[in-house]
């Protein structure tokens, strides 16, 4: 039976190569390449995934010219030895194989690369450095390093270098490549007149700001030949001070079209925190957000196609961009690593079984150079250890309890009923689901219902896969000595802090989730212990109703800053009504107001609030840890804590735990 996304499954051919349908992979990086910058069996499975999934061209994402002076990711694959052909090539015949293009993101991330390098190997258009360095170095006092600019005999070695990569390429059979002139990146820095300053002939004016870009393409394409398709990765800057505006982004794209068969418009640039929420933008803006300037580059060429990426989530919203004639290609990253096979899914009218991404930028773990992961997909980043992107049934079945049924105890549920495990959960409520029920209730955080709804229905496959649920039943040690388990896996979460503050009790304080789900009254002034991530968008939906909100939070500003909750205070500050309070520690709340005492001084001071909520965080369950040790069925070394029970974080971190432990029982 045809799929009912027409548009999405319309074949296309570009330049003599054929796409099976629409959807791109767009680039993203999963930093498992070697140490060397060699294709590894991690990469090679990781983008396989995709390719079996159904995608018709998967972007590998990021891969240097330069190891020397320009990487920027970790684990990144080099292209600036031909070492890496061998990789490549397994790579490109892995992906074919399944009728997939593949490319790699040919980058030079000029000024971006000083995290690796030292001090002085800075290089880019002109002296200025990156945003986010001068904000590091600020708050260690120091001024960040000067930015080298680059002569023009450099300039014409990178050039060669862009070229010579092309060339590796070519010969390891790629059909497509991809070029990065986005998101601050070298030929990004010379076309913005933000990052480039120069007099010369490589700056000022339009036609020279491109003259970079230009003769870097004419170098790609006179080594990849004729019959190879050139993809360039190009964002808009047009609210960026002294940016590039989207009239002008569209002038450009004319001017690369003589290259360039495929636009990849996108938004926002790496280096400035403020604006990199915009590239990977999270739940909380709005979804298909890039659509303006996607429409005025299609609009503007006349030959090259168009790709739309940005937070475009699903096949729906991409058969409706197709079917507008906005764009030619749709790219997903976020979307893949939630599902890899949601492209086969559409095609075989199966769309209702794909797993949606929540947005919640799980996968942004690799800035702290750790193993690329998806809150909703435990497979990815294991595509090594999981080629077929499913656990084996085990030979070796198990007696398994399993205490807490929040998302960490329904996902161990759920893997080990499929390896054929005896598992069985013990709840002490009545109801499943743990601290995840209160997470999907506001109405900016439709994606995380999204995978709320898809997820809380899979216990029902675990029961039929022979899981046990047992509610309204609190654990013991004499209850464990009574099952004699195999192993006990403890997810028995975290409960609300209720902070030791004269007044918590009072009839005006409330737990911050009670105000989002609406269960109690909410004032017009209020006042949020808490600026984590729940006390955050517990603000952010506040003042959009118009309440005034002062947020006290312990801590200093930077130490409550994670990669979710980064973009919440510029989302809150550009509604208004809202008041931040720092480095404050509460000492009393009254019916009208909260006292307040400023860190490190002897300065009081109060706000008014009718309303007080108590977003202070969670504390973990451990006494429950700790009674269970010592008993007479279970050996320490066989029991397991996962979750917010082990120490409170996201619900992507108790599904991958979970997973984790079971899967490898």
């Amino acid at each position: 039976m045809a799929s009912e996304f027409k548009h999405v499954f319309t074949p296309i051919d570009v330049r003599g190569a054929h796409y099976k349908n629409r959807i791109e992979v767009s680039p993203h990086v999963p930093v498992w390449g070697g140490t060397d910058g060699m294709v590894t069996h991690e990469v090679k499975e990781f983008f396989h995934a995709y390719a079996r999934g159904g995608a018709a061209h998967v972007n590998m994402g990021n891969c240097s010219v330069d190891m020397a002076t320009a990487k920027d990711e970790v684990m990144q694959i080099d292209l600036s030895r031909d070492e890496v052909i061998l990789g490549l090539n397994d790579l490109v015949e892995t992906c074919e194989r399944y009728g997939a293009h593949i490319s790699p993101e040919i980058c030079h991330c000029g000024r971006g690369a000083g995290k690796y390098y030292p001090d002085n190997l800075r290089w880019g258009p002109s002296d200025i450095p990156l945003p986010e360095q001068e904000i590091i170095y600020k708050a260690k006092g120091q001024h960040a390093p000067a930015v080298i600019p680059l002569t023009k005999e450099r300039i014409y070695e990178i050039i060669d270098q862009f070229g010579a990569a092309a060339e590796r390429c070519r010969r390891a059979g790629f059909k497509h490549l991809t070029i990065h002139g986005a998101h601050g990146n070298l030929i990004n820095q010379f076309m913005s007149p933000m990052s480039n300053t120069r007099g010369d002939e490589y700056g000022g004016s339009l036609q020279n700001r491109m003259r970079f870009g230009m003769e870097v393409m004419e170098a790609i394409r006179a080594a990849a030949g004729d019959d190879m398709v050139l993809e360039m990765r190009i964002s808009d800057e047009h609210d960026i001070p002294n940016g590039i505006p989207t009239e002008e982004l569209v002038e450009m794209c004319r001017m690369y079209e003589q290259y360039c068969d495929i636009f990849m418009i996108s938004y926002g640039m790496m280096g400035m925190p403020w604006l990199m929420n915009k590239m990977t933008a999270d739940m909380y803006h709005p979804n298909m957000h890039n659509l303006p300037y996607i429409r005025a580059v299609k609009e503007g060429v006349k030959k090259a196609k168009v790709s739309a990426v940005g937070t475009i989530e699903n096949i729906e919203n991409a058969e409706m961009i197709l079917a507008n004639g906005w764009a030619d290609f749709v790219a997903f990253a976020r979307p893949f690593m939630a599902d890899p096979n949601l492209v086969n899914k559409a095609a075989r009218n199966k769309y209702d079984e794909t797993v949606p991404c929540m947005r919640c930028n799980y996968h942004a773990r690799i800035a702290k150079w750790h193993r690329i992961g998806c809150a909703v997909n435990p497979f990815c980043g294991r595509e090594g250890e999981f080629p077929k992107g499913y656990v084996p049934k085990t030979d070796r079945p198990k007696k398994i309890m399993v205490i807490g049924g929040g998302p960490a105890g329904i996902q161990a549920a759920i893997t080990g009923a499929e390896m054929g495990h005896d598992i069985t959960v013990y709840e002490k409520t009545d109801k499943l689901g743990g601290n995840f029920n209160h997470a999907p209730v506001l109405p900016f955080k439709g994606c995380v219902k999204k995978f709320y709804d898809v997820f809380m229905p899979k216990v029902e496959v675990a029961k039929a896969n022979g899981a046990k649920f047992i509610m309204n039943t609190e654990v013991t040690k004499e209850l464990v000595e009574a099952e004699k388990p195999d192993y006990v896996i403890v997810a028995a979460g975290a409960e609300h802090v209720i902070p030791n503050i004269k007044g918590v009790d009072g009839k005006n304080v409330h737990f911050a989730w009670e105000a989002d789900e609406g269960l109690v009254e909410v004032g017009d002034k209020v006042a949020i212990i808490g600026a984590g991530v729940v006390g955050l968008e517990c603000a952010l939906n506040l003042v959009r109703e118009g309440k005034q909100v002062t947020i006290l939070e312990y801590r200093d500003m930077e130490s409550t800053m994670g990669i979710t909750t980064r973009a919440l205070p510029r989302l809150i500050n550009e509604v208004g009504g809202c008041t931040f309070l720092y480095e404050s520690a509460v000492q009393e709340i009254t019916p009208e107001k909260i006292v307040y005492i400023e860190r490190g001084s002897a300065k009081f001071g109060e706000v008014e609030a009718d309303t007080v909520l108590l977003a202070a965080g969670l504390k973990p369950n451990h006494d429950l840890v700790d009674a269970l040790y010592h008993n007479d069925a279970v050996s320490e070394g066989d029991i397991f804590v996962v979750g917010d029970c082990k120490s409170p974080r996201t619900v992507g971190d108790a599904i991958n735990e979970a997973f984790d432990i079971i899967a490898h029982l």
